[in-house]
Parts: structure tokens; sequence; C-alpha cells
């Protein structure tokens, strides 16, 4: 598991979660928590979070990334 925090609060946080792949050799990683507070919604602190997610993923040498059901909070 790793967790990626965002902001100068921290403001956000996400959390990843890596499992071996079930086709091929390489890992999966699972995108488990994406969370930032709801007066700093609407900056792009998300979609920040969410590509240093999916670059980590790829440095960690992830072929697929998943994410988990969306819901808002």
């Amino acid at each position: 598991m790793q967790r990626l925090l965002g902001g100068a609060g921290p403001d956000g946080v996400v959390v990843l979660r890596y499992r071996p792949a079930l086709m091929d050799t390489t890992l999966d990683a699972y995108l488990e928590e994406l969370f930032v507070y709801s007066d700093k919604r609407g900056e792009g602190l998300g979609r920040e979070l969410l590509e240093a997610a999916m670059d980590t993923a790829r440095a960690a040498g992830c072929g697929r990334n998943r994410r988990a059901p969306i819901r808002s909070s």
C-alpha cells in the first residue's frame, strides 16, 4: 500500500494498493481512495493526485490501473 499526500495541509490523499496480476508477471495498481477536502475542491488537486498516483504505479512496474467505485462525500 502506498499513500500520496497533496497540498500544504495536506489537503488531499490518494491510497494505492498493489497486487500480482493474474494474466501476466506485472503488478496491478488499485486506486483505493482519493480524497480532497471540500474547501479545496475545484482547484485541480484531485487531478494532480490522480496523475501522481498513475505515475507512481507505472514507476512500480504496474501493467494495469484499477479504481474503486466512485463515491461522493
